[in-house]
């Protein structure tokens, strides 16, 4: 059998278009994949934050970071935006972390102000946001409101209890035993 010149240049053209175009459309895969990748990790973002939006990163020596020794302003009838920075520097992972304020006393009065830690719609201050699975050594960052619990503080300075806690965010029950983090902080209830 005899191949003609003719016929092997065409198998040879053939041949490079083939792979062009398999470049091609691993290129173009390659490309989706990433596009796809990064608006999940941003949805993710938005919804707990990111490390680089915040000014202070937090670490082990200052596990929650975002709130400075004055504390932070809230609107009597409004919410508040607040981003806060965590690092789990215990020994295990902290599954279902969340935020609460459960525990403030009157500036001016000394009078607490308090409710069950276990039950958060009992806190003067309601903390929205989502919980998240903090492995060890781990730093995230939420992404909170909050909100003058029925109007619970009057207008005024409180010294309140910040806590990063267990909870099952579908259910909201808190596993008051087990608290990750406290910090005080303090809250100006402006009208």
């Amino acid at each position: 059998m005899r191949w003609s010149k003719k016929a092997a240049l065409n198998l040879s053209v053939e041949a490079i278009i083939i792979f062009v175009l398999a470049f091609a459309m691993l290129g173009v895969g390659l490309f989706i994949t990433d596009l796809l990748r990064e608006g999940a990790g941003e949805g993710i973002e938005k919804v707990l934050g990111s490390l680089d939006d915040i000014e202070e990163k937090p670490t082990s020596v200052k596990p929650i970071t975002g709130i400075t020794k004055e504390g932070f302003n809230l609107p009597f009838n409004k919410v508040a935006k607040l981003s806060l920075g965590f690092y789990n520097k215990g020994n295990t992972p902290a599954p279902g972390a969340t935020v609460l304020i459960h525990y403030c006393k009157s500036g001016e009065t000394g009078v607490p102000v308090s409710g069950n830690l276990a039950d958060p719609t009992t806190h003067p201050i309601r903390v929205y946001g989502i919980s998240a699975d903090v492995g060890q050594s781990e730093a995230v960052v939420f992404e909170l409101s909050l909100q003058n619990n029925d109007d619970a503080l009057a207008g005024g300075l409180y010294f309140c209890k910040l806590s990063v806690v267990e909870s099952d965010e579908e259910t909201e029950v808190v596993n008051a035993e087990n608290i990750y983090e406290q910090k005080q902080v303090a809250i100006n209830v402006v009208s």
